[in-house]
Order: C-alpha cells, then structure tokens, then sequence
C-alpha cells in the first residue's frame, strides 16, 4: 500500500508539478465552548463607530460574522464526531465530507479544499480506501490521469442519518421554507466577501 501511494504521489507530480505544502490547523475545542464562543458579540473596537457599551447594536452588525464564527468552531467538532463514529482520524473524515458533499471530488481538487499539499490528500484519501470508506483509488483514473475520492454510501450511513437529521429539524423548527428562500442571498454575500479577499494583495 505504501508503494501504491508514493507510485500516485509521482504520477500527480509529473503530470501537474510538486506542489509546496501548506500548514492546517485543527481546532480541538469543549463542545460547551464551542457554542458560548459562538454567541458572543464582537468586540466593539473592531468598527470605531460602535460605542463600547452598544451590545445589542454589536450584535445586530455582527450578526452574519458570529454566524460565520460559529461554522467555523462547529465544523471542527463535526469532523472530530464524524472521525469517531467511522473509526477515522480527523483528517481523513475531513476529506471524506468532502467527497461526499460532492458524490466524488479529485484529488487535485481535494488538496485546494484541504489546504494541505497534494502528498497528504493522497494520504487521507488511501487511509479511507483502507477502512473501506472509499472505493480503491488506482480503480478510479479517468482518461485525463486524473484521481478521484469516491466514498461508498453504505458504510457512510452516519454521515448520511446526519444530512437527513439536518433536514428534518429544520422543518420541525419551521425553518425549512424560511432557509429556501435566504440560502441564495446568504451564499451570494460569502462568496463575494471571500472573491474581495482573494483579490487583495497583502503588503509584506
């Protein structure tokens, strides 16, 4: 199996060039944590405009950033759940939802959304192919030399009961209808703020 990998790690390389490999941080926080840290109004100094002791004109502005900040801590805790109820580390789980948000995500795309180098996509990739989470990599070249993650449904049933108990609180809560409706606006506003910070060039 060794071999297998450091045989794709080669062909990757040759075919799109080694790639630099860039640090990911994994946050490992109290559930109870999470959550307080999630609620808290940020800090007033953050927009000299906002008076000090303006908490509840904090939170109104903030409120889509404590949004933000909440996804953040809450997708840590998800993978570490998602790593235990599969016998996975954190890594790996953290590719695997990947994959299957997407059906099945290249590893060369892989990489980008990890923020890892392409070596430990490879890696993440090969140790859910062991623990039979994914369907065998070589198997999966298409014509342009490409690989791919492809995660087998049926001994992913966790992950899956998760998305189908997503769905089913938000339509006991009544949020259903209401989240239809403001999901195109809300992704429109994440991926512009992200689209104007990849276009800014920070001065070193």
């Amino acid at each position: 199996m060794f071999a297998s990998r450091l045989k794709l790690v080669g062909a990757m390389r040759t075919r799109i060039g080694a790639s630099s490999t860039s640090t990911l941080f994994l946050m490992m926080c109290n559930p109870i944590a999470i959550f307080r840290m999630s609620m808290r109004t940020v800090p007033a100094y953050l927009d000299p405009r906002i008076k000090r002791n303006s908490t509840v004109e904090i939170a109104k502005m903030f409120a889509i950033t404590r949004f933000h900040n909440f996804m953040s801590l809450y997708q840590g805790r998800y993978a570490t759940a998602l790593a235990k109820t599969l016998n996975t580390s954190v890594f790996p789980a953290k590719a695997l939802d990947i994959a299957l948000s997407t059906g099945e995500i290249s590893l060369d795309k892989l990489h980008l959304l990890l923020g890892c180098s392409r070596g430990r996509a490879i890696g993440a990739a090969f140790d859910l192919e062991e623990h039979g989470l994914a369907e065998h990599i070589e198997s999966t070249k298409n014509q342009s030399g490409e690989y791919f993650l492809v995660p087998i449904d049926t001994r992913c049933g966790a992950a899956r009961l998760y998305r189908a108990k997503l769905e089913q609180l938000s339509r006991d809560m009544g949020l259903y209808e209401a989240l239809e409706k403001t999901l195109p606006a809300l992704q429109a506003i994440f991926i512009e703020a992200l689209s104007s910070m990849e276009a800014t060039q920070i001065k070193r």
